[in-house]
């Protein structure tokens, strides 16, 4: 009978131990889409963490712009033979895309859609999030000091974006 006790004792203490956990709940992922046009460029940016007091741990950045507007906006010379180009192999730009931003070459995507051409960067290095953050608010006395807490940079962003966040 003793045996049975201190077998059932056991049983449910190793059971209290697995379900009782330490009573703390894990934060749940979260993430926000912020959205800015301005002068016919748009922006749409995702920013996700493990958690609304956490750091961010990824982010990923859509620019879509006109054919018309790529020299303009981002000095790239464009004549017709660059655009033919273009058309034919968009990726042929990417480079250009992820050496302005800092990120690897394989986190930069660039699509063409009829005349628009779309940019899409991923940032999961915490430096190559930090010098972004900081070109686009100025967090901190310099990109080191940035604050990635998503609470923080998404509370930034709103005030940012002319779409906002949600």
């Amino acid at each position: 009978m003793k045996k049975r006790h201190a077998a059932l004792a056991l049983c449910t203490a190793l059971l209290l131990g697995a379900c009782g956990g330490s009573g703390s709940k894990a934060e749940a992922q979260v993430s926000t889409t912020c959205t800015s046009s301005n002068d016919g460029v748009s922006m749409t940016m995702v920013l996700y963490a493990p958690g609304e007091n956490k750091d961010i741990s990824s982010m990923e950045v859509r620019y879509s712009i006109p054919l018309l507007l790529f020299e303009e906006k981002l000095g790239y010379p464009l004549d017709e033979e660059k655009q033919k180009e273009i058309m034919e192999n968009p990726s042929s730009v990417t480079g250009i895309a992820s050496g302005m931003m800092g990120i690897e070459l394989s986190q930069a995507n660039v699509e063409l859609e009829e005349d628009i051409i779309h940019f899409t960067l991923r940032f999961a290095d915490e430096d190559a999030l930090k010098n972004y953050i900081f070109t686009l608010t100025q967090n901190g006395m310099s990109a080191d000091e940035t604050d990635l807490t998503f609470k923080t940079v998404k509370e930034q962003m709103e005030g940012g974006f002319s779409g906002g966040c949600n």
